[in-house]
C-alpha cells in the first residue's frame, strides 16, 4: 500500500458485543490489521486500536488483545418499572459513548452489530465518521440494517444479505475465523495420536457438540436423552455453556448412575462448559476437538458455520428457533444448499431422531465426502484478511486526497 502523508495516527474504533459471534469474528479482524501496522510504521503512521463495548462476558474475549478498552454499561430494554431502569441507565451509557468517542476522534468506525454497537454508531453518524459495518447472518439485525445506509461499505457473510442492505457498496467477504481456528484446520497431525493426547478413544468415532458461546440448553436435553443409545457406539465432547455446566452435570451423573450403569460408556462422554481458541492440544480447545471430530452437531449461528466449513466436517445444524428474525434457520439452508450439512429443526426432534441422523452420515462414506466438498466450496479462509485490507485501502484514500 503507498501511503503519501506521513506522521499521522490512523485511530480505528472497534464495536460490538453482546454474544461471541459479534465479538470473535472483530477480534480476526484486528489481528490481520496488526499485520499491516509494520509496513505503515516504516512511512510514519501508526494505527491505533480501540473498542467500545458493552461490560459483559464477550470483553474476556477481546481484553487480552492489543487493544484499548472502554465499556458501556448497556442494558437490554425490558416492559415494566425495569424497562424505565433500564431506559435511564441506556440514556447515561450514549452519553458516555458520546464523551468517549469524542475524546478518541476515531478516523473509523468497524461495527460488528447488536444492540450494543448502535450507541457507537449513532455517535459516529453525528459526528461523520467513516463507518464500516459486518453483518455475520443471511439476515441482518437490526442495528446492522438501519445503520447500514450511513455505512461507507457494508461487509456480508451470506448472499442473502444483499437485498436488505440499502447502501452502493456490499462487500461478500464471509464471516471472519479466528486464526488459531484456521491454523489448526491446516494441520498434518495424525487424528488418533491427537484423540489419546486429548483423552479419547481413537476406537470410537467422536460427536462434538456446540451451543454457542452461551450454550443451548434445549440441544443439552437432547444429547442427555440420547446417550444411553448414542455412547453404545461414539464418543461424545459435549460443550454446554458455562451457565448450564453445573445442572448438565448433575443431570448426567443421575442417568450414568441410574440408568446406564457402565463406567466404560461413562469415559466416552466429555462435558465441557466452554471450548477455548488456544493452540494447546486438550479436549477444551474448539480447533482441536473440530479437528478430531467425525460429526459436529451445531446451532446455525455464522461463526459456527463457518467454523465447520473451515474444517470440512460433516456436521446436523439444528437452528435457534427464537434467534432474531429466524436468522439461524437461512444460515443453515444456505449452508444445506452446498450440500455441506442435513438442518433439523427444533421443534419436532426427539432424540431418536437426532441419533438415526447421525447414524445416516457416518455410515455413508459418499455422504461425507460430499458434505466435505461442500464445506470447502462455502468456507471464506481469507474473511479477516480481505476486510482488514479493504478498510485500510480506503482509510488510505482519505489520506491522499
Amino acid at each position: 500500500m503507498k501511503i503519501i502523508k506521513p506522521n499521522r495516527d490512523i485511530k480505528i474504533l472497534f464495536t460490538g458485543g453482546g454474544s461471541g459471534g459479534h465479538v470473535f469474528p472483530l477480534v480476526s479482524v484486528l489481528k490481520e490489521m496488526h499485520k499491516f501496522a509494520p509496513d505503515f510504521q516504516k512511512q510514519g503512521l501508526d494505527l491505533s486500536f480501540y473498542y467500545i463495548g458493552s461490560n459483559d462476558f464477550t470483553l474476556d474475549f477481546i481484553k487480552n488483545e492489543d487493544i484499548e478498552v472502554q465499556v458501556l454499561n448497556i442494558k437490554k430494554q425490558r416492559k415494566g418499572l425495569k424497562g424505565v431502569t433500564n431506559f435511564f441507565i441506556n440514556i447515561w451509557a450514549w452519553i458516555l459513548a458520546y464523551l468517549k468517542v469524542l475524546l478518541i476522534m476515531p478516523d473509523a468506525i468497524f461495527a460488528k452489530g447488536g444492540f450494543e454497537s448502535s450507541f457507537v454508531l449513532l455517535v459516529g453518524v453525528i459526528f461523520r465518521i467513516p463507518i464500516f459495518i459486518h453483518e455475520s447472518d443471511s439476515i441482518p439485525g437490526f442495528t446492522n440494517q438501519f445503520f447500514a445506509k450511513f455505512a461507507k461499505i457494508v461487509f456480508i457473510s451470506f448472499e442473502d444479505s444483499r437485498s436488505y442492505i440499502k447502501n452502493k457498496r456490499v462487500e461478500l467477504t464471509g464471516n471472519p475465523v479466528n486464526d488459531t481456528l484456521i491454523k489448526i484446520s491446516e494441520t498434518t497431525e495424525d487424528i488418533s495420536t491427537l484423540k489419546q493426547t486429548m483423552g479419547l478413544n481413537s476406537e470410537f468415532k467422536t460427536l462434538l457438540v456446540l451451543g454457542g458461546s452461551q450454550g443451548a440448553q434445549a440441544i443439552n436435553n437432547l444429547i442427555l436423552d440420547m446417550l444411553p443409545e448414542a455412547l453404545q457406539k461414539y464418543e461424545i465432547i459435549h460443550q454446554v455453556g458455562a451457565n448450564n455446566y453445573d445442572s448438565v452435570k448433575r443431570e448426567a451423573g443421575v442417568i450414568f448412575r441410574e440408568i446406564i450403569k457402565n463406567t466404560e460408556f461413562e469415559r466416552r462422554y466429555h462435558l465441557v462448559p466452554l471450548l477455548n481458541h488456544s493452540e494447546q492440544v486438550a479436549m477444551d480447545s474448539l480447533g482441536y476437538a473440530m479437528y478430531v471430530s467425525d460429526l459436529i452437531i451445531s446451532r446455525a449461528g455464522s461463526g459456527g458455520v463457518f467454523e465447520v466449513a473451515v474444517f470440512k466436517k460433516p456436521s446436523i445444524m439444528i437452528p435457534l428457533p427464537w434467534a432474531s428474525r429466524d436468522h439461524q434457520s437461512l444460515n443453515a439452508f444456505n449452508f444445506s444448499k452446498m450440500k455441506a450439512c442435513i438442518t433439523l429443526e427444533q421443534s419436532n426432534l426427539k432424540p431418536n431422531i437426532l441419533l438415526d441422523a447421525v447414524d445416516s452420515i457416518l455410515n455413508n462414506p459418499e455422504k461425507i465426502e460430499t458434505m466435505k466438498a461442500g464445506c470447502e466450496k462455502f468456507a471464506k479462509k481469507d474473511a479477516a484478511l480481505n476486510i482488514a485490507r479493504i478498510m485500510l485501502k480506503e482509510l488510505i484514500k482519505k489520506y491522499n486526497k
